[in-house]
């Protein structure tokens, strides 16, 4: 009777952590595609726009070199629907998709 005690004891105790494994591996990989899974891969952006000097500085003359970008610039691709379709003949491309990321209220 000790031994099937045992024995029913060490199975259960194997179920349970075949059924915690089972169910931490789902909601891992459910977790993994619900966040990720609809995240682009590759984005194009707009090049950042770089403040260039008017004139090249004398060799006696200070120049600040740094500038602070504005916090909310607008940047956007000139004529990004002419993009679409080349991107889309990429091979491996499954989806192109145009986003607006910018500030809002509502």
């Amino acid at each position: 009777m000790q031994t099937l005690l045992i024995v029913v004891g060490v199975a259960a105790g194997v179920a349970v952590i075949a059924y915690i494994s089972a169910l931490v591996n789902g909601l891992q990989s459910n977790t993994f595609e619900k966040t990720l899974g609809i995240q682009a891969h590759i984005t194009l952006q707009a090049k950042d726009n770089l403040v260039t000097p008017a004139r090249p500085p004398n060799i006696d003359e200070r120049v600040f070199a740094r500038t602070q970008a504005r916090a909310q610039q607008p940047r956007s691709i000139a004529n990004w629907q002419t993009l679409l379709p080349i991107l889309e003949a990429v091979p491996g491309v499954l989806a192109v998709s145009p986003k607006i990321s910018a500030a809002g209220l509502a």
